[in-house]
Parts: C-alpha cells; structure tokens; sequence
C-alpha cells in the first residue's frame, strides 16, 4: 500500500513536471509513465496510472488538487505571518504575500503546471467549486487584516 501511495506521487510529480515543460498535449499518460518507471526503477506501465487514477483526466486533476493545496499552505503561511501585526497596509501585504512568492518563485514547474491548469477546459465544475471553497476560506481569514484599507 505505502509503494502504490509513492507511485501515485512519481505520476502526479511527473505530470506537474510534463505539463509545465510540454504542456497537456505533451504529458501523456504514456510519458509520465515512462518517466515514473524511469525515476522508480519499477515496472509500471500506462495500465497501472488509469488503474490508480481511472483517466488521464483525473490523473490531471489529482496534479491539480496536489498544487492547489501547496497553495493554499503558502497563502496560510502569509495569514499567520501576518497576525498581531498593526504595521501599515504596506508591511501588512509584504508579509502576506511574502510566502506565496517564495512558492511560487522556488518552484517554477509547480506554477506553470498550475497556471496552464488553472486556464485550462479542465479547471470547471467540481474541480472549481473546490478550489474556490478552499480559497475563500482564506479570503475570509485575510479580511480582517486589511479591512479598514480595504
């Protein structure tokens, strides 16, 4: 169990690394396999991704909803920074933004992936509607700390 838990991160690293070098035309299920075998030194195949993942295009998503969540870490990591602080609005947004860049600058595959995604046909429905329940808890939590500029 914990070896298919590993395999399923080798496909969904792979795919971040795919789509944001060669976009979705060139992360197919056939190469990010390929590249995961390579990386792993085990045998798995194509089969083996749509029997973890049931389609490419949730194996897109599970990519997705892995960045979006280091996101939102990032995003967290800004709130707290800027809790207790009564700075002006100006030191209040650096430290807010501060870890989100950080993300963001240190792991350039990880927002190309993501931006191609977010712009993509796939970002719709359900996918969206998470994304947007996760993020609005976040818009929430910030408010406060710049209400009054605001």
């Amino acid at each position: 169990m914990k070896q298919e838990a590993e395999i399923k991160k080798f496909f969904i690293l792979n795919t971040i690394h795919l789509v944001a070098t060669s976009g979705f035309d060139g992360a197919t299920v056939r190469k990010i396999a390929e590249l995961s075998r390579s990386q792993s030194g085990l045998k798995i195949s194509e089969t083996y991704v749509y029997r973890l993942f049931g389609s490419k295009e949730n194996l897109y998503r599970a990519a997705f909803e892995f960045l979006d969540h280091e996101l939102y870490v990032a995003f967290m990591q800004g709130v707290e920074a800027t809790r207790g602080f009564t700075r002006d609005i100006r030191e209040r947004s650096y430290n807010f933004f501060e870890m989100t860049w950080k993300f963001l600058l240190n792991n350039e595959d990880r927002f190309r992936c993501y931006m191609s995604y977010y712009h993509s046909p796939y970002f719709k429905g359900e996918v969206a509607e998470e994304h947007n329940k996760l993020f609005m808890s976040i818009v929430r939590q910030i408010s406060p700390i710049f209400k009054e500029e605001a």
